[in-house]
C-alpha cells in the first residue's frame, strides 16, 4: 500500500479489515484533508458510496483512517505556525475520540498501536515549544 520510505503513519490503514482498505485507499489518494473531514462529518460522496457498501459505522473508521493517516503527512517543522499545529491536534483528538486532548498526552496514548504517529505527535509538541521560545526572544513575552 505504502512504500517503506514513507514516514506515514500506515498503521491506521493496517488496522482496518481489509474488505475497507480499498476504499480508504481512494479516499486518500484522491480526497484533500478538507474534503475527508467534510465527509467525515456529512457521509461519502454519492460516487463512493456506490462503489463500496459499506455501513455508517464502517465508513467513519475509514474516514478516521485516512484522516490519521493524512495527518501524518503534513512535515511539522520550526516555524510552522501553533494556530495551525492546534487545529491538526485538535482533528487528530476528534478522529481517535479525545477531543480536548494536547499533543503530548495524545501521544501517550496511542504510542503502542500507532508509534509513527506518536512521534509525529511528540514533534508537534516540540515545534510548538521552539515557536514559544522564539516569541519570548523576539518580543520579550
Amino acid at each position: 500500500m505504502f512504500s517503506e520510505q514513507d514516514s506515514l503513519a500506515t498503521s491506521f490503514f493496517d488496522n482496518l479489515p481489509l474488505a475497507h482498505r480499498n476504499a480508504a485507499m481512494e479516499i486518500f489518494n484522491f480526497a484533500s484533508l478538507k474534503q475527508m473531514l467534510e465527509m467525515r462529518l456529512e457521509g461519502p460522496d454519492e460516487v463512493l458510496e456506490r462503489r463500496y457498501s459499506l455501513k455508517k459505522e464502517q465508513w467513519t473508521e475509514v474516514f478516521d483512517a485516512v484522516i490519521l493517516t493524512k495527518l501524518s503527512y503534513f512535515k511539522v517543522r520550526f516555524g510552522f505556525p501553533t494556530i495551525y499545529l492546534d487545529r491538526l491536534v485538535e482533528i487528530a483528538g476528534f478522529c481517535l475520540g479525545f477531543p480536548n486532548i494536547d499533543a503530548q498526552n495524545l501521544a501517550l496514548i496511542v504510542q503502542r498501536e500507532h508509534p509513527v504517529f506518536a512521534d509525529w505527535l511528540t514533534q508537534i509538541d516540540a515545534v510548538k515549544r521552539q515557536n514559544q521560545l522564539y516569541k519570548q526572544k523576539t518580543t520579550g513575552r
